[in-house]
């Protein structure tokens, strides 16, 4: 982010979620869905979207 330090962030993944953890941020636990060029980040136990992201060519 713009105006912030970098920071180190850790990631794991198990059971098809992945957690993110740093030393500034609570942990967030998505599951990645994808369909065609959009891809997901939703909550693992709700299903709620968190983040969407649509890939287009450069």
């Amino acid at each position: 982010m713009s105006g912030n330090p970098p920071e180190t962030e850790y990631w794991a993944v198990k059971d098809g979620v992945i957690c993110f953890t740093s030393a500034r941020t609570p942990k967030e636990c998505y599951r990645l869905k994808k369909d065609k060029e959009d891809y997901w980040l939703v909550h693992p136990d709700t299903g709620a979207v968190h983040y969407h992201y649509t890939l287009t060519p450069q």
